[in-house]
This record gives structure tokens, sequence and C-alpha cells, in this order.
């Protein structure tokens, strides 16, 4: 009776692993991510919070002097109001600016910033 037991095991795992060698194909996506392009995507996802947590500051600090509560737009991209250094780039295009033609679309209305640019599968301008 262990015997019939140990065999059944043993017949259960080989065609397991028979199973498994035939179908690696069907479990991988179809179209699975470049690098670059993943790099790309976590490189503008890292400038963004790092964007958005100096206009935060930026908001809190003028909040408490009584300034205007949002910067402007030169103030964002002058490498010293609101960023101490320059403009992160857009890894997707449209190098550091903000505004027309620029890697950044913001609203000096209410503070947000996204990126401007719309690759297909990312749509990153909507993060």
């Amino acid at each position: 009776m262990r015997t019939l037991g140990l065999l059944g095991l043993v017949l259960a795992i080989g065609i397991a692993a028979w199973l498994t060698l035939l179908s690696p194909q069907k479990i991988q996506p179809a179209a699975a991510p470049s690098i670059p392009a993943e790099a790309a995507a976590k490189q503008a996802r890292y400038a963004l919070e790092g964007l958005r947590s100096a206009i935060a500051a930026f908001h809190a600090r003028s909040l408490l002097k009584g300034g205007p509560p949002w910067p402007t737009a030169t103030q964002l991209q002058d490498g010293h109001s609101v960023l101490a250094g320059p403009m992160p780039d857009n890894p997707f295009g449209g190098g550091n600016r903000v505004g027309d033609g620029g890697g950044w679309a913001y609203d000096p209305q209410t503070g947000k910033i996204r990126l401007s640019t719309d690759t297909p599968d990312l749509h990153e301008n909507g993060w």
C-alpha cells in the first residue's frame, strides 16, 4: 500500500514537471515593457515626486509668511525659489522647461504639476 502511494506521488511530480516544461510561453506576458522604458518611467515618477514635494514646501512656507499660495512657473524654473537647483528633465521628452513645448505642465493657480508628454502605453501625463 505504501509503495502505491509513493509511486503515485512520483508520477504526479513527473506530470507536473512535464506540464511546466510545456507551458512557459503561455505564462509570460505578450508585451513586457522594455528595461529602458521602465527606467524612464521610474525616473519620471521620482522627478515628479520631488517636484510635488518642493511645491508643497513652498506652499507651506508661503502661507506662513502671508505670500502667494503657489509658485509661479518662473519661480519653479529659476533654481532657487522652489528647487535647490535646476528643474529635472522629463525623460520622455521636452527637457526641463515648464509650459508650451516643455517637459512639464504646471498650473500656478492650483500648484499641480504633471508630465506634458503622453506615451501610448504609459499615459504618464495622467500621473
